[in-house]
């Protein structure tokens, strides 16, 4: 199974906010935070070693996407560029099947862009059935 922040749930912070999880983990308070977004900062989210990543366009973090909640707030910068809003996520149409052609993967081999296209993982994976260990 592929891992996204909903490993790090809160009780009390529903899973349609579900992107506040990890912050709630770095600090004590359950208060939810501002729910403002800048639609105009949208991030892709990936795949990376069996993660669902989002990387911050300004300062290079990188940290788990919230499969429930596709906004998207750095926990090293606070996206400080675009006025402390979240980032709306990218997140594919087709994240289902992409998890599913990636579970059959060793977890250093589970990764996946939003430039790749979803048909060559099926490809990739019948070419190599039985090589990767």
């Amino acid at each position: 199974m592929l891992i996204d922040a909903s490993a790090y749930a809160v009780s009390g912070v529903a899973a349609a906010r579900g992107a506040e999880w990890i912050h709630h983990q770095l600090r004590s308070s359950t208060a939810p935070l501002s729910a403002a977004t800048d639609p105009e900062a949208t991030v892709p989210a990936y795949v990376n070693h069996g993660r669902w990543v989002v990387d911050c366009p300004d300062c290079r973090n990188a940290q788990l996407a919230c499969a429930t909640d596709h906004r998207f707030m750095c926990n090293e910068c606070g996206n400080i560029a675009v006025g402390h809003l979240w980032r709306p996520v990218e997140w594919p149409a087709d994240s289902v099947r992409i998890a599913n052609l990636l579970e059959s993967r060793p977890r250093q081999y589970q990764n996946w862009n939003p430039d790749e296209d979803v048909r060559l993982l099926a490809i990739e994976n019948l070419e190599n059935t039985g090589k990767i260990k």
